[in-house]
């Protein structure tokens, strides 16, 4: 589209929680944080590091969540702190200092908060005001994540809410769609903090006539990031680097996607993604949309109704290459556990072997393996005729 020339497409996410030792965590390390970097340049063009300062523990067979500050979360801030200044390569993998902030949560819901420069400080405010305040007075973010549990019971509270601090919000995560009461995803992944009620959802801040910019990401406790279908965000931005990518925050340049990284591009009167206009004229509305897989529809919204569906009434045409061969994605899921969620908590590691054969074929992707620690699942891609598997995974 031409209103984006210039730009490029960057794949990041913003939501990686890492934990310090609890119950369910080991120690947080510099080996810990060098490992999720390398994981993340694998596969992603950014990475925005949440540092989580709440711990886990159990009292009367129940597990409980801490809130308020520990000494131990600065000597974790420290280590993250060096880890994401060491990890950052301009033009080749970006990386952001961040930690998830919950205040006091009786009111305002869980942000991440973002900065552009490292060594910024752990900001433990009680109240959403405050961590504004304080957070004007440095290049600083604070992203909404989840916003459609309960208000009080870790949803937005829309009346908090600046859109020069909170450019864009998470509608999407392992958590679940934040989008509305009455829209196609559900937000079930934790019971405890569910169901999705009015109040708090993406639609009633927009309603309330807020501009920000809609994001995706994983929300996956799992030294892992990017995980597939715990959602991406995408940033238009000129070049991979801080600077150019706080930007494009700032201006909402962003989209997010659910589980495969679909380009899409969309103007309204000349004007791209994330910018505000006023106009006497019809609206000329131009999408274009390219996936992996045939699109099932595009949907205009408009006030929080669908005011336009294009659906393809064609057929799809499969692209080959110059042999006569298709080209296909294969995605393999192996393995869980051991973990305490599935009442592991003695065993220590467990070991899994496999070979994965391909016939006829040949692959493209390298054969080195991405691993989820906590989860005890790995996805590899094809590497050559026969791609092999020996894991030793670590329970928490």
């Amino acid at each position: 589209m031409e209103e984006y020339r210039g730009f490029r497409i960057f794949w990041g996410d913003s939501h990686t929680n890492v934990h310090g030792e609890d119950v369910n965590f080991p120690p947080l390390t510099r080996e810990r944080l060098r490992r999720i970097m390398e994981a993340a340049e694998q596969h992603l063009d950014f990475l925005m590091i949440a540092y989580y300062p709440f711990e886990w523990y159990y009292r009367k067979g129940f597990l409980i969540e801490s809130c308020g500050h520990r000494d131990r979360f600065l000597e974790d801030w420290k280590l993250v702190q060096e880890a994401v200044a060491e990890a950052n390569r301009p033009g080749r993998f970006v990386t952001f200092l961040g930690y998830e902030w919950h205040g006091d949560r009786r009111r305002y819901g869980d942000h991440n908060v973002y900065y552009l420069r490292d060594y910024e400080p752990l900001d433990c405010s009680r109240s959403l005001p405050e961590l504004y305040e304080n957070l004007r007075k440095t290049e600083a973010i604070a992203i909404p994540h989840h916003t459609g549990y309960q208000v009080g019971e870790r949803g937005k509270d829309w009346s908090y809410f600046d859109e020069e601090l909170s450019p864009f919000v998470e509608i999407y995560s392992s958590h679940g769609s934040s989008e509305g009461c009455d829209t196609p995803f559900p937000l079930d992944y934790n019971p405890a903090m569910g169901p999705r009620v009015s109040g708090g959802t993406v639609q009633d801040g927009l309603n309330r006539g807020y501009k920000f910019g809609i994001i995706a990401s994983g929300d996956n406790h799992r030294d892992y990031p990017g995980v597939w279908g715990n959602g991406l965000m995408a940033v238009f931005a000129k070049e991979l680097t801080r600077e150019a990518l706080w930007e494009s925050f700032k201006k909402r340049r962003v989209y997010g996607v659910t589980g495969d990284r679909i380009k899409l591009y969309f103007s309204i009167n000349g004007h791209i993604m994330g910018e505000a206009l006023s106009s006497r004229v019809p609206a000329d509305i131009k999408v274009e949309v390219v996936g992996s897989h045939a699109i099932d529809r595009v949907e205009i919204v408009k006030n929080g109704r669908v005011l336009y569906t294009y659906c393809h009434s064609g057929k799809w045409s499969i692209p080959e290459d110059e042999d006569g061969s298709i080209r296909a994605k294969l995605r393999i899921k192996c393995g869980w556990g051991p973990g305490s969620p599935y009442r592991f908590r003695r065993v220590r590691s467990k070991v899994w072997r496999g070979s994965l054969t391909l016939s006829e074929g040949r692959s493209y992707l390298s054969s080195r393996a991405s691993r989820s620690s906590d989860r005890g699942w790995i996805g590899f891609p094809i590497g050559g005729a026969t791609s092999r598997l020996r894991h030793s995974h670590e329970a928490p």
